[in-house]
Formats: C-alpha cells, structure tokens, sequence
C-alpha cells in the first residue's frame, strides 16, 4: 500500500523528469514502503555532511532531526559549503529556493534535511535498480 507521503515523494519525481528508472523499479517490485532510513541511507548521508556516527541504527525521524542540526549550523556558519554540498547531491534548485523562502511553513534547516533525505533515498533506489538489471557491472562499497 502506497502511503499519501510517498505519493507525494513518487509525484517529485515524476515532476523532476528523471530517474524514472527508480520509479518503474519501485512500482515493479512494490517497495515503495521500504523507504526507511537504511544503513546505506544513513550512511551515504554521514559521509556526505561529515558527520559523526552515532553507532546505533537510527530511524528516519532521527536521521532527519540529526540532520537538521547539522544544517542549521551549516546554514549560520558555512552557508557556501552547504550550497555547494546540495549542488552536488542533485537536490533540485527550484526546491531549494522554496525551502528558504521567509513564508515556508517549515524552518530552512528542515526543510532542507528532507530534500537532501528523499534525495539520498532515491540515489539508492537508482543504484538498487540499475544493479539489480545488471548486477557484473556494480561494485558498489560505501568508503
């Protein structure tokens, strides 16, 4: 069963016009439920921010409000570099313009967290997808 927040997370996708191949690959194999925060997730997203590891499996909650923090910091003090960082992450433009609109609903720092974690669960699921159609060609270890 596809829950109206995932709905939601498959309509961004389609508006983004690409990566339909993790969108057939979801709908084929029904697991649009397993969108939790999974270790290569979480990890994918540590490494990114640098940040630590808590040493303990969080859930998507948790990662997202330990994400959170870390972009509030970045968006007092590094605001460049975390510019940059969602500019190499593939987080949509248009996105993040809304999210730091003064009248968004949501704090810039959440907002942002959640880009960047439906960003981070979609480039598993891209790479989840094509490795499964081919899976010689991956080797795919997280440094």
């Amino acid at each position: 069963m596809i829950l109206r927040g995932e709905l939601n997370f498959i309509v961004d996708i389609m508006n983004e016009k690409r990566n339909f191949a993790s969108f057939f690959f979801l709908l084929k194999t029904n697991t649009v439920t397993d969108f939790s925060a999974n270790k290569e997730t979480t990890a994918l997203i540590l490494r990114d921010f640098e940040l630590t590891d808590p040493q303990k499996e969080m859930t998507e909650q948790e990662l997202l409000d330990y994400l959170a923090v870390a972009i509030e910091y970045m968006i007092e003090h590094k605001l460049d570099f975390l510019l940059s960082l969602l500019y190499r992450l593939d987080v949509s433009e248009r996105k993040i313009n809304e999210a730091l609109l003064p009248g968004n609903r949501e704090d810039a720092n959440i907002a942002l967290a959640k880009l960047v974690l439906d960003r981070q669960k979609l480039r598993v699921a891209t790479k989840k997808a094509y490795r499964e159609q081919n899976p010689s060609n991956w080797d795919w270890e997280m440094d």
